[in-house]
């Protein structure tokens, strides 16, 4: 009886860990293109006030399916030489519990990579930015990377 106190004890503070990882979970991180162009990305994750719905799955949220708590990005700021670039709330606003953020250069253009969910709910999230303009954006499901949602964006400017 006293193992299976200890056990059930062990487990419980390792979840109240794990989720409390989770809460906190914020990103800072910055990088430099080849041509000297530097870019800085701060991520946030909050609790979805939707979270207490029964309904909350329905939504569509990458990475919260089955998850007793999930937190989801609130907030994704891409900032090139000090200025903000405009990242629409509507692209990102379905991920959840992400874990890790990575930025990288590819054919010139800046990505932001993202992975979160855990096991048969992971996903990576794509962020590709061309100058000031987020272009793309491409999930895929962590297990079946042929099952994804990508979005692309396109601007009416004086540049175009």
């Amino acid at each position: 009886m006293k193992q299976a106190a200890r056990f059930a004890f062990a487990t419980i503070s390792m979840l109240c860990l794990a989720q409390a990882k989770a809460s906190s979970a914020s990103f800072d991180e910055t990088f430099s293109m080849p041509i000297g162009i530097q870019y800085v990305v701060h991520l946030k994750q909050a609790t979805p006030a939707r979270l207490s719905n029964k309904n909350f799955q329905s939504f569509g949220h990458w990475g919260a399916e089955g998850a007793r708590q999930s937190f989801c990005v609130s907030s994704l700021q891409v900032i090139r030489r000090k200025v903000a670039i405009r990242v629409p709330g509507k692209s990102y606003a379905d991920l959840c519990n992400v874990s890790s953020l990575e930025l990288s250069e590819r054919k010139g253009l800046f990505v932001v990579a993202l992975r979160g969910g855990d096991a048969g709910d992971s996903f990576t999230a794509e962020f590709v930015f061309r100058g000031v303009y987020l272009i793309e954006r491409m999930v895929r499901h962590g297990e079946f990377p042929e099952a994804y949602e990508r979005t692309q964006y396109r601007y009416n400017t004086s540049e175009n």
